[in-house]
């Protein structure tokens, strides 16, 4: 089966309300020829392919995504997602968050939000990546809560709400600090049952998107059981590697 054909299949799987995650490098963040025909995707039992892709922190590549929502009506980029590659110090970044670039002139939240803002006057949602799956205990990060605190302060005061996790300590953390942000559960979760989303989900109920582990993307009765038991949660698929 081509590899289009089972996006449909999955999409439709899913309830058609599925949406499918890219992957672009900050290395190289310019849309290449795949990406537009990528957009062009035709669904039959869908209304609209919605897209998620990185956060470049380039303006010029944010103008081009909003040029191709405006030209495939069908297959938007919905949601933009990164992280302040250094926000804090090491340790901060290995038990809080995965790092998706090292463009050192994002330092903190302000120039992070330059990019962001640019994203959403433009229609697109963003998320914020605090996505390390390092488990962590009380000493490990009890210097680190002053700056973990403060960022997420920064980030409410900008606008941003969504925030990328893979850990239910980090949740806890978030939740304690603001309960208003809403979650996504990374693909780092790698939960394969039902059961342990269900668990995730009554532990942490302002999770209101799953990224699917990426062996389950053609296991479409595992996609079915997700829509029928979290009928209010979005599905995400990672389509690309290295994500």
């Amino acid at each position: 089966m081509k590899r289009r054909d089972l996006l449909k299949s999955a999409v439709i799987a899913a309830g058609g309300a599925l949406t499918l995650s890219g992957c672009k490098s900050e290395d190289n963040p310019n849309t290449s020829k795949d990406d537009s025909d990528f957009l062009d995707i035709k669904p039959k039992q869908t209304d609209v392919y919605k897209l998620s892709a990185p956060l470049t922190f380039d303006h010029n590549n944010l103008d081009r995504l909003a040029e191709l929502n405006q030209k495939y009506k069908k297959s938007q980029v919905e949601v933009l997602y990164n992280n302040i590659p250094w926000p804090a110090t090491e340790k901060f970044n290995e038990l809080f968050q995965t790092r998706r670039g090292e463009n050192k002139e994002i330092k903190n939240v302000a120039d992070f939000n330059q990019y962001a803002k640019h994203a959403t006057d433009n229609g697109f949602k963003v998320c914020y990546l605090i996505n390390s799956p390092k488990p962590f205990n009380d000493r490990d990060i009890k210097d680190l809560l002053p700056d973990f605190y403060k960022l997420l302060d920064d980030l409410y005061e900008a606008g941003i709400r969504n925030i990328k996790i893979a850990s239910p300590q980090v949740a806890e953390l978030i939740n304690r600090h603001n309960k208003d942000f809403e979650l996504t559960a990374s693909v780092l979760f790698e939960y394969h049952n039902v059961i342990q989303y269900k668990y995730l989900l009554n532990l942490i109920p302002n999770i209101k998107r799953i990224v699917v582990t990426k062996d389950e993307n053609q296991n479409f009765k595992y996609l079915r059981n997700l829509r029928k038991m979290f009928p209010d949660v979005t599905l995400e698929m990672m389509v690309d590697e290295g994500c």
